[in-house]
């Protein structure tokens, strides 16, 4: 589970740089004006699960749902290092990108197996919390 986690994690900083591009889905770098911007930015994305749950079917058969996407988070700097900002605008590179991977998460997982095994990990995960709140 942790290599597919820390797989999972390099997968999206390749698409956040640009080094992996896939159809409809910005690097964080697009909007950079070519580098030429006076101030450092600093940002950081993560995987989410948004949606979960388990449904029963009618013949009892047990059957994990799970919706996942990316959420970004712009750094600022302060006397300890770098702490989250308490806003982080919808229009900064870094939260478009996280939105498109987001809003594309299917075409995502389609296309890097590692995301879609991250999506399977996320549906065993529900799956064994529902078990185990079931006392199994």
């Amino acid at each position: 589970v942790g290599g597919v986690l820390f797989q999972a994690d390099y997968a999206l900083k390749q698409l956040c740089f640009g080094d992996k591009r896939l159809p409809g889905i910005p690097s964080a770098f697009d909007d950079d004006a070519g580098g030429q911007t006076e101030e450092a930015r600093a940002a950081r994305q993560w995987f989410t699960v948004r949606t979960a749950g388990v449904t029963v079917s009618s013949d009892g058969v047990l059957i994990p749902f799970v919706t996942m996407g990316v959420e970004a988070r712009r750094l600022t700097t302060g006397p300890d290092g770098y702490a989250d900002a308490p806003y982080s605008d919808p229009d900064d590179p870094w939260a478009k990108q996280a939105a498109a991977v987001t809003e594309r998460f299917g075409e995502v997982t389609a296309q890097l197996p590692v995301a879609r095994e991250l999506l399977e990990v996320a549906r065993a995960t529900v799956l064994a919390v529902y078990l185990l709140g079931q006392g199994f």
